[in-house]
């Protein structure tokens, strides 16, 4: 969201609050209640002024590490980030944590093809994807790996599995990269470290 939109969604929510106050004072004289009430509108628009702008920055954060780490120009970097944040609430991963994931798997690469065949944005193997389908009811197809959508889709289901499993991310992490929970340079790597 630019700064001239959140400027326009502040003014927009200035003009509703005025609309009620304005209403409120012509159906029934101010009392102590309709001015707690007025007190409480502003207080929510505070509020959501508050969470706008902190949307935008979380927003802005998350595109600029992105194009950091990437070769996406700023509007494809923001769909990315868009749906990290869908994915990352839908299978509760943090965010920074997927982030990361992507980063040292693909480098945010959505036809990215490892060595040992892993696919896409979260490097799924072709095996494992077919077997997450199957118990997603999705329909599988190699190919269908390199749309970011389903990778990411296959991915963080196959992350929450693992950590629903273990119990912690790093143990997590490790079965999702080799399946063995003894590859610390990749955890140091997910960690920026």
């Amino acid at each position: 969201m630019s700064h001239n939109n959140t400027k326009k969604s502040l003014v927009v929510i200035t003009i509703i609050i005025a609309c009620l106050i304005l209403l409120h004072f012509t159906t029934k004289p101010p009392t102590d209640t309709a001015l707690q009430d007025i007190r409480e509108l502003n207080t929510g628009a505070e509020k959501t002024k508050q969470r706008l702008q902190l949307a935008v920055d979380v927003t802005e954060k998350g595109t600029n590490y992105i194009i950091g780490n990437s070769d996406l120009n700023e509007r494809e970097s923001r769909a990315v980030f868009f749906l990290c944040l869908e994915k990352s609430q839908k299978y509760d991963i943090p965010l920074d944590l997927l982030l990361n994931v992507i980063r040292v798997e693909s480098n945010f690469n959505q036809v990215a093809v490892s060595h040992k065949g892993a696919r896409g944005i979260l490097q799924v193997m072709p095996k494992t994807a077919k077997g997450l389908c199957k118990e997603l009811n999705l329909t599988y197809h190699k190919n269908k790996l390199f749309d970011m959508e389903f990778n990411m889709e296959l991915g963080c289901y196959f992350l929450n599995q693992l950590y629903g499993r273990y119990g912690n991310w790093e143990e997590a992490l490790s079965h999702y990269n080799s399946g063995k929970c003894q590859n610390l340079e990749y955890l140091k790597r997910i960690r920026g470290k």
